[in-house]
C-alpha cells in the first residue's frame, strides 16, 4: 500500500470519527495554512487568526507563482534558501519540495 493510499484511509477514518471537525485557523490559500499551522504551535489559534489577518493582508504581493512575501519569510526562518536558488523564492513546485518540511 502506498503512502497516498494510507493517507486516504486515515483521512476517511478521521472524518467518520469526527464528522463535525473544523479547522479553527483562518486561511485562504494552502501556504497560509502552513504558516498559520507553524504559528499555532507557539500560541492559541485565536491569537494566530488575529496576527495572520494583518500579516496575510500586508504581504499579499507574490514573488513567484509558488511563494508570497510572508511564506518567503518562513522559508528563510526555517533554514534559508535551497542551495542553487541564490536566496530567491522558489520558481517551481519542484524547487519548493527541495526545502525540508515542505511536501
Amino acid at each position: 500500500m502506498t503512502k497516498k493510499e494510507k493517507a486516504v484511509i486515515i483521512c476517511g477514518r478521521l472524518e467518520e470519527k469526527y464528522p463535525d471537525a473544523i479547522c479553527s485557523l483562518t486561511y485562504a490559500k494552502p501556504h497560509e495554512l502552513m504558516i498559520a499551522g507553524r504559528l499555532s504551535a507557539q500560541c492559541t489559534d485565536a491569537r494566530v487568526n488575529i496576527v495572520t489577518k494583518e500579516l496575510f493582508e500586508k504581504y499579499r504581493r507574490r514573488l513567484s507563482p509558488y511563494c508570497s512575501v510572508a511564506s518567503l519569510y518562513f522559508w528563510a526562518a526555517a533554514g534559508g534558501a535551497v542551495p542553487g536558488l541564490k536566496d530567491h523564492a522558489p520558481k517551481s513546485g519542484a524547487d519548493c519540495k527541495k526545502k525540508a518540511g515542505i511536501r
